[in-house]
């Protein structure tokens, strides 16, 4: 009975401890919304070109790349180390794609912030999203565990304790 509980804990605390795999944060800003995902194979690699695709929501469906005045901030260390332009991704028929290519020069931790305008009569809110990267590292338990709570929210997490403490009391009057 007891070795069962402690499986259960196990499977939670594995569930907790996974490394996240920031290749897709989520932020939202007012009513839009984006996921980024980044390459090479969701991990940057210090020295050479990552590519960041941002796939843009926006439940009013008011939000085009097109009619964005988009660009994309990289800070390390709360400073701006580069500042350009977010430009649509041509093969994207949606108009909600937008793609951004960017070497990072070192390993480390970096934030990558998406500002938007709406521009030519375009109607979606003004937006800033921000972004986690991690260059070069396997992520920390604390960024871990900030990424779960996103992709999650603490309702998912709430309910994943909630469904082990079922298991578990099931498993109990098994035994």
């Amino acid at each position: 009975m007891m070795r069962k509980g402690i499986v259960v804990l196990c499977g939670a605390l594995v569930w907790l401890l996974t490394p996240a795999a920031f290749a897709h944060t989520v932020a939202t800003d007012n009513s839009i919304s984006a996921t980024v995902h980044v390459s090479p194979n969701d991990s940057p690699v210090p020295g050479e070109v990552s590519t960041m695709l941002f796939e843009f929501k926006d439940p009013k469906k008011e939000f085009s790349v097109a009619a964005c005045d988009c660009a994309v901030t990289i800070l390390r260390d709360e400073k701006d180390i580069y500042t350009g332009k977010l430009g649509q991704n041509v093969s994207d028929v949606s108009a909600v794609h937008a793609e951004f290519s960017y070497t990072f020069p070192e390993t480390g931790d970096y934030e990558v912030r998406v500002a938007g305008l709406p521009q030519d009569g375009a109607r979606f809110e003004p937006f800033e999203l921000e972004f986690p990267v991690r260059v070069g590292q396997t992520p920390s338990f604390a960024a871990q565990a900030k990424h779960h709570l996103a992709h999650f929210g603490a309702g998912g997490i709430f309910g994943g304790i909630v469904i082990g403490l079922i298991i578990f009391n099931y498993f109990k009057k098994a035994a």
